[in-house]
């Protein structure tokens, strides 16, 4: 987006934690859908989503600008396989300066069997406003595929993950 006296950037990072080890960040891509819908609310007087979900996915696929809530589990094939009944929330800690983060309740994932490799591999996340797993409804805000896959997850691992939305002028 650009503005007369400027650039303005919108960008996401993922952090990722596994079992209460070390944050990892990956830098995460607001996808075209969710640039539209920042837009639409911020500007256009556009309605806003009540809530946005974590939804982990288990194939290495590199996510693309194009990328939406409803291609997101063909795509990625959306990650399932976890004990709570639905994507877990992104509980934001509010506006910060310029960004928005979900710090001080991070999203939980506890996995489940560890059966099949796709069952207990994760590459990444995606924000979405839809809480059913594999579900194709909603808005999605971004998409994010870490450096490594989490590999060999067992039963009861816990994946704990930290959405951020920067928007800065240059």
């Amino acid at each position: 987006v650009y503005f007369s006296r400027g650039d303005f950037l919108i960008s996401g990072m993922l952090s990722v934690s596994l079992n209460g080890g070390p944050w990892e960040d990956t830098p995460n891509l607001i996808v075209n859908e969710g640039l539209a819908y920042l837009l639409n609310v911020g500007l256009s007087a556009g309605a806003q989503l009540a809530a946005f979900y974590v939804a982990p996915f288990s194939d290495n696929v590199t996510p693309i600008a194009t990328l939406t809530a409803g291609t997101f589990n063909a795509t990625q094939n959306e990650f399932d396989n976890y004990t709570q009944p639905a994507r877990p929330t992104w509980a934001d800690d509010g506006v910060v300066s310029q960004y928005i983060e979900n710090t001080t309740t991070p999203a939980l994932i506890t996995v489940g069997s560890a059966t099949g490799t796709e069952n207990t591999q994760v590459w990444g996340a995606a924000l979405i406003s839809a809480s059913g797993k594999l579900s194709g409804l909603g808005t999605m805000i971004g998409c994010a595929k870490f450096t490594a896959a989490r590999t060999g997850l067992q039963l009861n691992d816990e994946l704990r993950l930290k959405y951020r939305v920067t928007a800065s002028s240059s």
